[in-house]
């Protein structure tokens, strides 16, 4: 019983993935062209 949860943990976590990972790359993206810290900090 706990490696089908185990299972199901890992594909909860991989779904997650999928579904934000899209507004993730666009957040890493505005970070890396952003010069000041506190603009850093205020984008997510």
């Amino acid at each position: 019983m706990a490696k089908k949860s185990m299972i199901q943990r890992e594909l909860k976590r991989q779904k997650l993935v999928m579904k934000y990972a899209t507004k993730r790359a666009a957040l890493k993206e505005q970070i890396k062209h952003t010069t000041f810290l506190k603009e850093k900090l205020s984008l997510h």
